[in-house]
């Protein structure tokens, strides 16, 4: 954005210097790789959340707004309950989106109108495409590998329960359906005692649940996540 506008309005000398060398600090402080957060709950208390001011500082200073939107972060789901945060490519985090999940995202849902019609096409698309991955886990129950993030199981197109969760999770974010929370199973909807995942959309307490192929499902024990708790679930995940 700001070559573009440095392009429309050439300068010269030291401001261009300065221009170029505030524009590393960025690119050295992050990438630009995005993460679906809940802005209250985990953005502002990040530890990288100032990587963000910083950005708007050098949009504010080298393109003032003049009715373009040319200087505008091209992602449009930060509304009221999510925002975006920019961090190191190789911090994993299960949360990430890529291009292709926000576009996919957006052309599933741009003619729908209500959120529960979204939640419910982004819960079609996600079981349809992620089959379950049946050697995550050894013949002993322990797991082969790290748990993936969302942006890994949607190019592999392959996830245990989890991982199905965190990107049905972070696409419903992006196009800012309410309430989509990381959902935590102890007994699901048969009775049964299971270490199990899946999301919340739109309402509280409204399950959808791709490893099961069910939406709208009625387990009997779960536990919604908040963001700080979900980073430290798949923490632990990690191998």
């Amino acid at each position: 954005t700001l070559a573009r506008e440095r392009k429309k309005n050439p300068v010269e000398g030291s401001y261009t210097n300065k221009l170029l060398k505030d524009m590393r600090k960025i690119i050295r402080a992050a990438s630009t790789q995005r993460w679906v957060v809940e802005s209250n709950r985990f953005l502002n208390q990040g530890e990288h959340a100032g990587v963000f001011d910083d950005v708007f500082d050098l949009i504010k200073e080298y393109a003032p707004n003049k009715g373009s939107d040319a200087y505008q972060i091209p992602i449009r789901a930060g509304r009221q309950d999510y925002g975006y945060i920019l961090m190191e490519k190789d911090v994993s985090n299960p949360f990430k989106l890529s291009e292709e999940m926000a576009k996919t995202a957006e052309k599933l849902t741009s003619k729908l109108g209500s959120p529960v019609k979204k939640a419910e096409a982004l819960y079609k698309f996600v079981e349809r495409r992620i089959k379950y991955d049946n050697q995550y886990a050894d013949n002993k129950g322990k797991a082969t590998r790290s748990y993936r993030t969302s942006d890994e199981t949607f190019e592999l197109r392959e996830g245990v329960c989890g991982e199905m969760a965190f990107a049905l999770v972070t696409m419903a974010r992006h196009v800012g359906i309410p309430n989509a929370r990381y959902v935590k199973v102890s007994t699901d909807n048969n009775g049964k005692a299971v270490l199990h995942a899946c999301a919340q959309l739109v309402r509280a307490g409204d399950l959808y649940d791709p490893a099961y192929h069910e939406g709208h499902i009625k387990h009997e024990k779960y536990e919604v996540l908040s963001d700080a708790a979900a980073l430290k679930h798949f923490a632990a995940l990690q191998r």
